[in-house]
């Protein structure tokens, strides 16, 4: 068996703690990815359950304070992003890696032309990487690489639409405009959150195929963040479920959609609709998630799974592999059931 290739982002054990009125909360507690390149992971659970921070962290775009990180390492092709000075992050924001923030309406400069936005991270990228923009004046050079990245996102008459604002375009080409924001400096990882939760199903299929060129023609890294199963399945190569600020199991997304191993995960795709389902059929998941100022020692998900035992509440169970990639951090998981 050959050896494995190195991962581009390792996420190791990776804590965090904010600071409230009532005293600090465990918002992230031991989170662990390994992407390599080319791979979409998905990385999808409820609303708060911890993916969007986990997003913000690869970057630090966490404001600490509040924020604290007692643990953990994010590792960038080796190199551990939480020990850099933030000079050196600026470096690697936007050049290395690339982040397609979740409102399109509200992350584009409403008094700032389409062109000037896009030339502006061009030439922020190329403070750090001159051969970026090439040879000639560097404004010129930035707003050509705006055009040809407006081109490539599909977007017609790409020139032209440089004097644009963001408010003549529409939801789908403002969410192609950020595609192109995020990737003008030439990334290695992208991380996108929720980039279609806003869309209707024609443009979200066409935003979310966009997607998987790119990663497929450049080898991107990609880390979508999503509350949709059904994202997971049209668009990702891998998966990792969340729940109350950890990963309880993770997998390609054959293996886990097909054969999932923890009770949430199955709760989840309980909870999807299919074409033919019937109406009331829909499995809502009793109790509520854990209050994360005071979470419970063990598996967060022991107080709503009925599987759970005084095990399980003393605790919290490791990711353990299932095999074909596939890992649960479960005391009781589902046999994947194979043939």
């Amino acid at each position: 068996m050959p050896p494995l290739m190195p991962p581009l982002l390792e996420i190791r054990d990776l804590h965090l703690t904010m600071a409230t009125r009532d005293g600090p909360a465990q918002v992230l507690t031991g989170v662990a990815l390994r992407i390599a390149r080319g791979e979409i992971w998905g990385l999808v659970g409820e609303s708060g359950c911890g993916k969007t921070l986990t997003g913000l962290s690869v970057p630090r775009l966490v404001p600490c304070p509040p924020a604290h990180y007692p643990a953990g390492e994010v590792r960038l092709d080796g190199e551990d992003l939480m020990a850099l000075s933030e000079r050196r992050m600026r470096a690697l924001r936007g050049r290395r890696i690339g982040m397609i923030l979740q409102d399109p309406a509200t992350s584009l400069n409403p008094t700032m032309r389409i062109g000037d936005q896009l030339a502006d991270v061009a030439l922020a990228a190329a403070r750090h990487d001159p051969a970026l923009l090439g040879p000639g004046p560097a404004r010129t050079a930035a707003r050509a690489l705006a055009a040809t990245m407006l081109d490539r996102v599909g977007i017609a008459s790409a020139r032209q639409r440089l004097s644009a604002w963001p408010h003549e375009f529409s939801g789908g080409m403002r969410q192609r405009v950020l595609i192109a924001m995020a990737l003008i400096g030439a990334p290695d990882l992208l991380i996108a959150d929720e980039p279609t939760s806003a869309l209707d199903m024609p443009v979200q299929a066409q935003i979310l195929a966009l997607m998987q060129g790119m990663a497929a023609d450049r080898g991107l890294g990609m880390i979508l963040i999503t509350h949709s199963m059904g994202v997971v399945a049209r668009a990702c190569s891998h998966v990792a479920v969340m729940y109350a600020g950890s990963i309880v199991e993770t997998g390609p997304v054959v293996e886990v959609l097909d054969r999932p191993a923890h009770p949430y995960t199955r709760a989840l795709m309980a909870a999807v609709p299919g074409r033919h389902t019937p109406r009331g059929t829909l499995r809502a998941l009793p109790g509520t998630v854990p209050d994360l100022l005071a979470a419970p020692p063990g598996c967060r998900f022991a107080p709503r799974c009925p599987r759970a035992t005084p095990a399980c509440r003393a605790a919290r169970p490791p990711l353990r592999p299932l095999g074909a990639g596939h890992a649960v951090a479960c005391a009781h998981p589902d046999a994947p059931a194979h043939g």
